[in-house]
């Protein structure tokens, strides 16, 4: 047996205080009153009667001097070699794309996950070590290699949510890197798994993979563009594009707006699985901040509304030069 922090035996040196305080015999102050027949029934020292009564003072003094060694025990922080030998070297891969902004587990995924990150890093043993890497737009590492639990709890609660693409796979492949030359590694994947090659990864013999949330329809604006017009100094055109990916069809409106003017209102009809895309053309020289909106309320709605510039059409002074 070893200790990660042999000086705290030093502590043990209050053994010394506790046997003195013991060891000194704590004598009754005298006080003169008026009659003493009761008083001195109540502090007149009696002898022991009985085994007992010798040693009950004894054995406190043992108790205390096993509690202090506990203490000190426990300050020196002991181990075995088999504890270093087995020490986990582990990755905590959280996923904080746009999909983990679901409300379909409360208050939201991406708030579940790293619920599970705390019981994970509650269940780690002496002698173990995490990093925590989050997966959104660009992987990013939070925290490095570390057994202190509130360090990485801290890292763990800091990672935003996002409205970006997962990069899961990239993610793990840091972590992978961040293992490289270590001995009993292990990924831990924190996601709702909605990306390709889901299923490929959680069966990787390194990647353990824990679940959040559960499948569940949206319905959400898969592409918003807009450009000024190559015939209308005016003009401009806006593409839009909705996907229902519910087992239901949908009944709903999209709207446009321009810096808070409505622009148009169109009806949606979409099948379970369909798409609906159409191209708009429309006249403004201000142009501005160009809002798409869905009226639909789902577990995601993030995806419900977007947004684009349209660049402002600026006067070209123009001479023109005649006869008349």
């Amino acid at each position: 047996m070893s200790f990660a922090n042999p000086t705290a035996l030093f502590w043990a040196a209050l053994a010394i205080p506790i046997v003195i305080f013991y060891i000194l015999k704590i004598r009754l102050r005298r006080v003169p009153v008026s009659t003493i027949i009761f008083w001195r029934q109540i502090f007149e020292e009696k002898q022991p009667r009985s085994i007992w009564q010798h040693l009950r003072h004894l054995l406190s003094l043992l108790i205390q001097l096993a509690f202090l060694s506990l203490l000190v025990f426990a300050l020196a922080e002991p181990f075995l070699k088999w504890e270093i030998l087995e020490a986990r070297r582990v990755v905590l891969v959280v996923d904080n794309s746009a999909s983990m902004n679901a409300t379909d587990v409360s208050p939201s995924r991406i708030e579940a996950a790293k619920r599970e990150g705390h019981r994970v890093i509650d269940a780690l043993r002496f002698r173990d070590e995490m990093a925590i890497v989050a997966a959104g737009t660009q992987p990013q590492v939070f925290c490095g290699l570390t057994g202190h639990q509130k360090t990485l709890r801290k890292a763990l609660d800091a990672i935003p949510a996002r409205d970006g693409p997962t990069r899961v796979t990239e993610a793990i492949e840091l972590a992978r890197r961040l293992l490289a030359d270590q001995k009993n590694r292990k990924v831990i994947v924190l996601s709702d798994g909605c990306f390709d090659g889901a299923t490929e990864l959680a069966e990787s013999d390194d990647v353990q993979w824990i679940a959040v949330g559960r499948k569940t329809g949206n319905v959400g604006i898969t592409r918003f563009q807009v450009r000024r017009s190559l015939l209308d100094p005016l003009g401009y055109e806006i593409l839009a594009e909705v996907a229902n990916y519910s087992d239901d069809p949908i009944e709903c409106r999209l709207e446009l707006e321009l810096e808070d003017d409505v622009v148009d209102v169109v009806p949606l009809k979409i099948e379970p699985g369909g798409e609906w895309s159409q191209v708009f053309n429309k006249t403004s020289a201000s142009g501005g901040r160009l809002v798409a909106k869905l009226d639909w309320a789902d577990s995601l709605m993030q995806d419900n509304r977007a947004w684009a510039l349209l660049p402002r059409r600026e006067r070209q002074p123009v001479i023109l030069v005649t006869d008349g």
